[in-house]
């Protein structure tokens, strides 16, 4: 695994005209379209946030179009128009054939919509699989978050330290270059990979651990390394890097 240089990722825009052919042309355009379709045709639920559906967004109307006729289909929009109308998303997808549900007619909609879902994530991540495929092999599974971040380590992870006067998580950079290939035990080649002067400051957060802090609902929040922005953990993968197993949390910004 090559960890020399860092990914960058960039936005791809595909505006709502009539004709996309000029945008297709690439494999990136492509492979996310067929992705698209085939996401959406299998869906058990498909959620449109405001998102008006124009006229001439045909290649967008398509896609919809193919949403399975058992999917529960919510519009989250300010004016979403009605049924019998085309002036609106519920009138045009009614063209379509395809009924959807939008009791969400206020400004806050789409916040009061976002905030919930991520409301629901932070309240079930203690239940991610991830956990108890992690505690099936090793309970000192260190919990650590990717790096997207500028940092020193282009191609890092950080990994957790409680940090008990703020009740909170401070981040610190750990780069995976040190861990390959090492042959120390498992929490030694962490605590060796951290940035000098960290290794002081308290024991990694491992997965069970985390597990405990976050149980009953109660959030994981950390702070951006850089900025000192707090985020919150809203999901968790198992990962490997070489040898090694991390839990890698998926985050947001964690507000006020």
């Amino acid at each position: 695994m090559d960890f020399s240089s860092a990914t960058t990722l960039d936005r791809y825009l595909i505006p709502p005209v009539t004709s996309k052919d000029g945008y297709y042309g690439s494999y990136l355009a492509n492979s996310l379209w067929r992705s698209a379709r085939a996401l959406v045709a299998s869906a058990a639920s498909l959620t449109l946030v405001g998102y008006s559906l124009p006229l001439e967004d045909r290649v967008a109307s398509q896609l919809i179009a193919e949403v399975g006729r058992g999917a529960t289909i919510r519009v989250v929009d300010r004016e979403p128009g009605q049924a019998d109308s085309h002036d609106g998303i519920l009138g045009r997808l009614a063209s379509l054939a395809i009924e959807a549900d939008a009791d969400t007619r206020r400004q806050s909609c789409i916040q009061d919509f976002v905030s919930a879902k991520l409301g629901a994530a932070i309240a079930a991540i203690d239940g991610a699989p991830a956990f108890d495929e992690l505690e099936a092999s090793s309970s000192d599974v260190v919990v650590a978050i990717a790096n997207t971040w500028p940092s020193p380590y282009p191609a890092s992870y950080f990994v957790l330290l409680w940090n008990e006067e703020d009740q909170s998580f401070d981040a610190h950079p750990v780069h995976p270059s040190f861990m390959a290939g090492s042959v120390m035990p498992y929490r030694e080649s962490i605590l060796n990979a951290m940035a000098p002067g960290m290794r002081q400051l308290g024991d990694f957060v491992t997965a069970a651990r985390l597990r405990e802090l976050i149980a009953d609902g109660r959030p994981s929040v950390f702070r951006h390394p850089n900025s000192g922005e707090r985020l919150v953990a809203i999901g968790a993968d198992r990962i490997k890097i070489e040898r090694w197993e991390l839990l890698q949390l998926k985050r947001a910004p964690a507000g006020s």
